[in-house]
């Protein structure tokens, strides 16, 4: 058991694409075992007797294999996710520029056309006082030759 826990220790040392092999010609206790199975490296350590250690460095060999190209996998589905995410983000960074360009373009005539109107506004209420001034002057003499 001394053993398997030094092993165990070694190995949660160790990088964790590492894996060890617990080569013996004796079985292990069922308390160690046990130990084994509940622990987190269980899957980094191979124990085996001398006869099978050239079987189980092949067998490990494949499934590391197997795992390496799953996250190559991974890792290229995650490059293409990221890229598509650039690029969808340009894209909305591009939308975003233009339609707030054209929001610029549409507020500016908009203000210039109130401008405009406040103008001739201005000029009517100006034309509408010199008329109205005329209107009362005209008024004025009309009152003054009747009361005379």
């Amino acid at each position: 058991m001394k053993d398997m826990r030094e092993f165990m220790t070694t190995i949660s040392t160790k990088p964790l694409n590492n894996v060890g092999f617990l080569v013996s010609n004796a079985r292990l206790s069922e308390y160690a075992k046990l130990e084994l199975e509940n622990s987190e490296l269980k899957e980094r350590i191979c124990v085996c007797f001398f006869h099978e250690i050239i079987d189980n460095i092949k067998k490990y060999a494949m499934i590391m294999c197997e795992q390496q190209q799953q996250l190559k996998k991974k890792n290229k589905e995650r490059k293409r996710k990221m890229i598509e995410s650039e690029t969808e983000t340009r894209i909305v960074r591009k939308e975003n520029k233009r339609i707030k360009e054209d929001y610029q373009v549409h507020i500016q005539h908009l203000e210039n056309r109130i401008i405009k109107l406040e103008k001739k506004f201005e000029t009517q209420n100006q034309e509408m006082n010199e008329k109205l001034e005329i209107q009362n002057e005209k008024l004025d003499m009309i009152l003054s030759r009747l009361s005379k």
